[in-house]
């Protein structure tokens, strides 16, 4: 006997879940057993527990009985369980990053971080500092709202993405795929492209991206931007997550073409109120980052 003190719980490794967390006494090999409401329903599998005793003496953890029903339903009909993705990585919208975007402060959604290359969103046209706010009639406050919305919409079926771009509302259509075993990781190969512009206010040097160094990190041809070509560890740009390798596409919502822009663009920034970078990750795809002074 005990309550539901939370809905969509992870826990370790198993993020996936949305686990219930209850105070109902779950001991070791209770893992399988049916958690019941007091109508004799079940409502949930008992999976886990959180106890500095190894007894029951903590919080237990079930899956859900909906998410259950769901993969037991595609193990019986495919042997398998698979999950559609949109091959984004998202993150909270916070006051800065609305300002810096140009997006109502009150507005509800998340910020897209990564878009991946060669994925449903990057088909899409889904791009970097995009704010979703929908998908379908389906609300999105959170990257768990979006995870657990798209991975059980039907595999190959057009879903509405609603987003907000730098304040102008738009829909786009996804058409969903299974998400792979491995969705690239990628890293970024090293450049030693020349000659160097370096911005000390940020802590990064950059170069112009010719096609040399396009063909040597395999990166679209027709790409535009600045490579960097070094990051010092104490500088904010290390900080914030710019790396060697990285192509910075857009800065505060210009593009960069050039070096030229690079250096009129950080000209015009401020790190105080912060920097919106767009950069292109070799292998892997496009990232949002925001570069702010402590």
């Amino acid at each position: 006997a005990g309550i539901i003190s939370a809905k969509g719980r992870s826990i370790g490794s198993a993020e996936r879940a949305s686990f219930l967390q209850t105070d109902a006494a779950i001991n070791p090999g209770n893992s399988g057993g049916p958690l019941v409401n007091l109508s004799g329903e079940v409502v949930g599998v008992n999976t886990a527990i959180a106890s500095s005793s190894g007894g029951y003496q903590g919080i237990g953890f079930a899956i859900p009985i909906n998410l259950t029903k769901w993969v037991t339903e595609q193990l019986v009909d495919k042997g398998a369980v698979s999950r559609a993705y949109l091959g984004v990585r998202v993150q909270e919208l916070d006051k800065t990053n609305a300002d810096l975007l140009g997006v109502p402060e009150d507005l509800k959604g998340v910020l897209v971080r990564d878009v991946l290359d060669n994925t449903p969103a990057k088909k899409a046209g889904v791009m970097t500092a995009d704010v979703i706010t929908h998908l379908g009639d389906k609300p999105i406050l959170t990257g768990t709202d979006l995870q657990r919305a798209v991975e059980k919409t039907e595999l190959g079926s057009r879903q509405t993405l609603r987003i907000n771009r730098h304040g102008r509302e738009m829909e786009l259509v996804v058409v969903t795929e299974a998400l792979p075993e491995n969705v690239a990781a990628g890293g970024s190969k090293q450049s030693r492209a020349v000659p160097r512009v370096e911005d000390s206010s940020v802590g990064i040097a950059v170069a112009e991206l010719d096609q040399n160094v396009i063909e040597q990190l395999q990166l679209p041809r027709d790409l535009t931007g600045v490579i960097i070509v070094d990051v010092p560890r104490t500088s904010v740009a290390y900080r914030a997550g710019l790396r060697q390798g990285m192509v910075v596409t857009r800065i505060n919502r210009r593009a960069v073409d050039n070096v030229e822009d690079f250096e009129k663009a950080m000209a015009d920034a401020d790190l105080r109120a912060g920097i919106a970078m767009t950069v292109k990750i070799p292998g892997r795809g496009d990232r949002f980052i925001v570069l702010k002074d402590r």
